[in-house]
């Protein structure tokens, strides 16, 4: 330490510390300060090594007048007896047997210290009683009345999110704290490394890559028949282009398989599958009525696949104040009343269609959900359902397919009613639905708990906004989820692998 600082000093360095036993010898004196010539044993200390390096200097230098040797003590390496040390003469020449640094300045008294006389008295201040004033003074103002800033009001805040995120906001806001505040990955911590090798086995079905395979053949193949009614407002000629029906067509899905797919494991694992749901879908009420059959008085006259959007909500926030922090609290720099809460996506399926009901327009999503049932010839969760063609949901695993994606479909039915709110001449947005992938039925959304849906999508974006802006919402606001209703612990990869971080609330034996 002595040596870095020594090296590295450029004007002064200053060295505090003084042996103990040390005291002034005599006022009357011109000895000075009496300092012990002691060694700890059986290691000295860094003062006396320096101490002594000064001592074997000046005898090296021959320097008989010199304050750390005495002519008794020349050519003794280990001289126990005391040393003085004048301040005044050390001032001038101190034998450090350097001429750019002739002398030292020791401070042995804190009268000392640069003294400043105070402009409304006499007094005279020490160093030490200086920092202790001002400690008092800074005590004392918290009494004091102090000057706040009036803070601004800012009306440009905006905060851009992603539509998946809703859903996840909707049942855990942890989840959504971790991921967006807490700035953690959407990982499992030291995850298993169990590999299951079964060919056939659930645990072996990659879910996630065979949604994107038939999102992808739905994506080219759906029939579109092009066919829009007199009384119809118009399309662009992207929704009118005819499409046969191609979704179980063998050179659609090698074309998908040739784009997604590099392991031929994987084509002779999902082939079959594929097929199978693609044909369910091919000939479901909703297949049909793309080919261009009319069913119960309602035609397809367009359509769309892989809609984009962007969308942006207007939330208050109530005035959510912002600031820095001072000794003094909390420094208000910003008031926001209200926030702008942005999000693009796109939307699987827009279906234009024509009935009793005239013109609408519906946003329509894929899901594949449960696909590995097909294999297995099973027919629980949505199979319950299989050869119903209504729309109403039909069993309890649809219902609750239709509330795990409800955040969603409300926000693509509000990006469709943007869109047409726009238009000269726009067509009725239906209530949103969920296309089965493994049964090919059209879910549509019931009116009340759409209706909920839409209550509960304005109180998950202000929840968006104040997670990212407000500096008050920490973790402690968003605590685990009860025991009762943990489902979708199940699936969050922060209560999953070898250390969890986040589990819901064990109740108490």
């Amino acid at each position: 330490m002595f040596y870095v600082g020594a090296t590295r000093a450029k004007n002064k360095l200053i060295i505090v510390g003084s042996p103990k036993g040390t005291l002034w010898d005599d006022k009357e004196s011109e000895n000075g300060l009496r300092i012990p010539w002691s060694y700890t044993r059986p290691l000295p200390q860094l003062g006396q090594i320096w101490l002594e390096s000064l001592k074997q200097g000046s005898i090296r230098r021959n320097e008989e007048d010199s304050v750390w040797i005495s002519q008794e003590s020349i050519g003794k390496l280990d001289e126990k007896e005391p040393r003085y040390l004048n301040p005044f003469s050390m001032a001038k020449n101190s034998f450090l047997g350097n001429d750019l640094l002739s002398g030292m300045t020791i401070l042995h008294n804190e009268d000392c210290f640069s003294i400043d006389e105070l402009e409304t008295n006499d007094e005279i201040h020490t160093a030490s009683m200086k920092i202790s004033l001002k400690d008092a003074a800074a005590r004392l103002s918290q009494n004091n009345k102090i000057q706040s800033l009036t803070p601004r009001v800012d009306s440009h805040y905006r905060v851009k999110t992603a539509p998946h995120r809703l859903s996840v906001l909707s049942e855990c806001s942890r989840r959504h704290w971790f991921e967006t505040r807490g700035g953690l990955i959407s990982a499992p911590i030291m995850p298993f490394s169990e590999i299951f090798a079964v060919d056939d086995s659930e645990s072996s079905f990659d879910g996630a890559l065979f949604g994107s395979v038939v999102h992808r053949i739905v994506e080219i193949g759906i029939p579109n028949p092009g066919n829009l009614s007199e009384n119809s407002p118009s399309l662009p000629k992207s929704w009118l282009q005819k499409n046969p029906n191609n979704l179980t067509n063998y050179e659609t899905h090698k074309k998908i398989y040739d784009e997604l797919l590099t392991d031929e494991s994987d084509i002779l694992k999902f082939n079959d599958l594929v097929l199978e749901m693609t044909t369910r879908l091919s000939r479901s009420k909703l297949g049909r009525l793309g080919s261009g059959e009319i069913v119960d008085g309602e035609k397809v006259e367009g359509l769309r696949t892989e809609l984009p959007f962007n969308i942006s909500f207007k939330i208050p926030v109530n005035g959510l104040k912002r600031g820095r922090w001072t000794p003094n609290g909390l420094d208000q720099l910003s008031l926001i009343n209200d926030v702008l809460v942005q999000m693009d996506g796109i939307i699987d399926l827009v279906l234009c269609t024509n009935s009793e009901l005239g013109p609408s327009v519906r946003p329509i999503d894929l899901k594949t959900e449960e696909a590995s049932k097909l294999s297995s010839g099973e027919l629980n969760g949505l199979l319950e359902s299989l050869g119903d063609e209504s729309y109403e949901p039909a069993c309890e695993a649809e219902l609750s397919m239709l509330n795990h994606h409800r955040m969603q479909l409300a926000l693509y039915y509000r990006a469709l009613e943007r869109i047409e709110s726009k238009k000269e001449h726009s067509r009725k947005v239906l209530r949103p639905a969920i296309w089965v992938g493994v049964t090919g039925r059209l879910v549509e959304y019931p009116e009340e708990l759409f209706s909920k849906a839409q209550k509960e999508l304005d109180e998950i974006l202000m929840k968006v906004a104040s997670i990212e802006l407000n500096p008050q919402e920490d973790l402690s606001k968003h605590p685990p989820l009860d025991i009762s209703s943990s489902e979708p612990c199940d699936y969050c990869p922060f209560s999953k692998g070898k250390i969890p971080i986040c589990g819901p609330i064990k109740q108490e034996l």
